[in-house]
């Protein structure tokens, strides 16, 4: 779902001057009303907003038997197994 943009003027509304990476939240009737975003930070909620779109229209990758058994293993306790090689050899 996308987010949709509605543009209002400020001489419809009074809000206070957005601060960037600043979510001010106002609320009405004791609930949350709306939130007031830096022009910055709704770009960077946007561009976020359309990489989770694309990301859920892909494909999912198929499973495999070997990446079961790499799930089982990275459940186990102890330490984690970083080396490609090593992994290879576990689970061969």
């Amino acid at each position: 779902m996308s987010l949709e943009s509605k543009n209002v003027t400020s001489n419809e509304v009074r809000i206070p001057r957005p601060s960037r990476g600043v979510a001010t939240r106002v609320t009405r009737y004791r609930e949350e009303y709306s939130v007031i975003l830096h022009p910055d930070d709704y770009e960077q909620l946007e561009a976020l907003d359309a990489l989770v779109d694309e990301a859920c229209a892909l494909e999912p990758l198929p499973s495999t038997d070997i990446g079961h058994q790499a799930h089982l293993e990275e459940d186990r306790a102890g330490s984690s197994i970083e080396d490609p090689d090593a992994l290879r050899r576990l689970l061969s």
